[in-house]
Order: structure tokens, then C-alpha cells, then sequence
């Protein structure tokens, strides 16, 4: 007490100082929204928003309930950028987040919005055409068979086939980057 009455500034610098007599007036520092990964501050706005939703536009939410912070010169940028490459990378992607394809581009969702209509934006009534389909067969792993039976059961979508073209798109959006690199060096080798 003696240097908050002699130096008042000290009152606002280190609250807390007091000799221990003065306990009833004694309070705690008011905690402050604790700040979040920028996948944990996805997670949180995709859970509310219930919806798959860009980058960008999560990243502006996230900063402006204070859930993240940036000192970038654009930090909507810097939060977007973050959360998409650590889902692309698949490191630090806790909680899971992922990218989904709809007719209006790319979106972040969580897993259990993968099943979403790729064409919810279309009014109610209109139907998508079927898209052909081509049948493969292939020989397995009994590891990496066990791996699509453990998704199956997890439910991430309706049937087998879904799952397994749930996972062969995951893994085709995953190594995008590679497969177009690798065909370019092709296309410079004509």
C-alpha cells in the first residue's frame, strides 16, 4: 500500500501489490478472451455458422470476436493463409478441418460438412445432373483396407463408394500442388 499511495501509477502497473491488509477491496486481474489457434477459432465459427465457408471470410470473424491476432500488415490474409495451408500441409490441422468443392469454389467445412450438398447455393427444386461414373478395381492392402473400413465406420458418408471417393478426393486435393508440378516438368520436357 505504502508505494500505491506514494506512487500512484503504481496502483494501475501492479494491482495486485497490497500488504494483505486491505483484502476486501482486493480483486483479480479481469481475465481477457484467451486467444485461439486459427484452427481452433475455424472450428469454433464453422460449428456456429453450420455451413462450409471461405478462408477469408473466417479469418475476419475470428479477428473481430478476438479469438486470434495478427501482426501482419493484413492480417486477414495472414489468418486465411495459415488456416489453409495448415489443412493442405495436414500439420497443425487440430481440430480437423477441411477443404470443400461446391459450385462456388473452395470452401474450409468440418469433416461432418463434407456430406453437404456440393450444390447448396441452387434453390430448392432444382436437381444437379448425374455425373458419369467410371468403375475401377484394384487390389489392397490389408492395412489400407482396414484404414477405409475404420472411415466407413466413422460414418463419413452414406455408402463405401462414398467413402472411398471422399477419401481419393481428400487425397487428389492434397496432392494438387505435386501432380501439377510433376506435369509441368512433363509439359517442359516436350
Amino acid at each position: 500500500m505504502f508505494l500505491q499511495s506514494c506512487f500512484p501509477i503504481l496502483g494501475f502497473v501492479f494491482p495486485m501489490v497490497d500488504s494483505g491488509k486491505n483484502k476486501k477491496n482486493w480483486k483479480p486481474y479481469k481475465k481477457r478472451n484467451e486467444v485461439m489457434t486459427a484452427q481452433q477459432a475455424a472450428k469454433k465459427i464453422l460449428s456456429e455458422a453450420g455451413e462450409p465457408m471461405r478462408s477469408r471470410e473466417i479469418a475476419r470473424i475470428a479477428l473481430s470476436k478476438g479469438d486470434v491476432t495478427s501482426a501482419s500488415k493484413d492480417p486477414v490474409f495472414s489468418i486465411a493463409t495459415t488456416i489453409e495451408k495448415n489443412i493442405r500441409e495436414d500439420r497443425y490441422n487440430t481440430p480437423k478441418l477441411v477443404f470443400i468443392h461446391s459450385s462456388d469454389g473452395r470452401k474450409i467445412g468440418l469433416p461432418s460438412m463434407i456430406n453437404i450438398s456440393q450444390d447448396a447455393s441452387k434453390p430448392l427444386g432444382q436437381t444437379t445432373t448425374q455425373r458419369k461414373k467410371k468403375r475401377i478395381s484394384l487390389d489392397l492392402p490389408d492395412e489400407l483396407y482396414n484404414q477405409i473400413q475404420l472411415a466407413k465406420q466413422a460414418k463419413l458418408a452414406d455408402d463405401d463408394e462414398g467413402t472411398i471417393s471422399l477419401l481419393l478426393k481428400q487425397g487428389l486435393s492434397f496432392y494438387a500442388p505435386e501432380i501439377k508440378k510433376r506435369l509441368m516438368e512433363q509439359l517442359e520436357s516436350f
